[in-house]
């Protein structure tokens, strides 16, 4: 059976991508509900990132499919009931997209914003 970081590693590389369907029998099968499936993900991918085993690009590119996945019904239904910490580790991904209204264009959203997002995720404790 595949494992979540082999999802994951198939999740953030174009052309790979599993199935939501996949996730869905991943879950089933680990006894994982789909929320705790998001967390999971998430900070895995947050704690990668924050210890420097893993690139922005790829971990933007997990927490894209994860958001497609969380924002897809019937995942979540209609109201969008998004789990936490997952939509926190999505935001602090996305900030690092693009250039922010103000900021000058040397400055690196992903040094500016993602990187002390994620850090205080873990230094705060909400993460381990």
């Amino acid at each position: 059976m595949i494992n979540l970081e082999a999802l994951i590693k198939a999740a953030a590389t174009r052309g790979t991508e599993p199935e939501y369907s996949t996730i869905l029998e991943f879950c089933t099968a680990t006894r994982t509900m789909p929320e705790q499936f998001c967390n999971d993900y998430a900070v895995w991918v947050a704690k990668g990132f924050y210890e420097e085993r893993l690139t922005y690009e790829f971990c933007d590119g997990a927490m894209n499919y994860l958001w497609g996945f969380m924002t897809t019904p019937p995942v979540f239904g209609e109201d969008k009931n998004i789990p936490e910490p997952a939509y926190e580790i999505y935001r602090a991904f996305d900030e690092g997209e693009y250039h922010h209204q103000g900021d000058p264009s040397a400055i690196d959203p992903v040094e500016k914003y993602t990187k002390p997002l994620v850090e205080e995720l873990f230094r705060g404790g909400r993460l381990s």
